[in-house]
């Protein structure tokens, strides 16, 4: 599964050594790209923290933040006591500040409405949830599955 063309990887490779000052006789060339990976997780984790470090660096106006979109972590046992002891056992709630369907990234900009990035990788498809968020929004939704498609909305902003 490729999520990133050579000639996204050139231009995100550009900005991040001149984001870290390195000399771009030292980038790695796109040959060297792995392109291939079954893991949609792994690569949609991955998306997601390029597109709000992109967001941030290129806008400082704007905040884009990873939506809390799993539940509450609660200890449900505990080995020992419950003072001292190691966590035995870990069950996680619903958590009542989420809002159902919520997109994975959220920007917020100033006197505008947020602007939403959800991510979706290979197959994955939007739930009921997201489509009824998506319909009820005032703000911008995107959805993106690789970082062409997330530059083309970009440098349409």
């Amino acid at each position: 599964m490729q999520i990133c063309s050579p000639e996204a990887y050139e231009r995100i490779n550009q900005w991040y050594m001149n984001r870290r000052g390195i000399d771009t006789r030292y980038a790695l060339k796109v040959d060297t790209i792995y392109e291939q990976t079954g893991h949609r997780n792994y690569l949609s984790i991955w998306l997601e923290r390029f597109i709000i470090k992109w967001v941030n660096e290129h806008r400082k106006d704007w905040c884009a933040v990873k939506v809390a979109n799993s539940g509450k972590k609660h200890v449900s046992r505990f080995i020992g006591g419950k003072e001292h002891g190691r966590v035995a056992s870990v069950t996680y709630v619903k958590n009542a500040d989420q809002i159902v369907g919520e997109p994975d990234i959220r920007v917020m900009r100033p006197r505008q409405y947020p602007l939403y990035f959800e991510v979706k990788i290979g197959s994955d498809k939007l739930s009921e949830a997201q489509k009824q968020f998506i319909k009820s929004q005032w703000g911008d939704v995107y959805v993106v599955g690789t970082v062409d498609e997330f530059l083309k909305v970009w440098d349409a902003l």
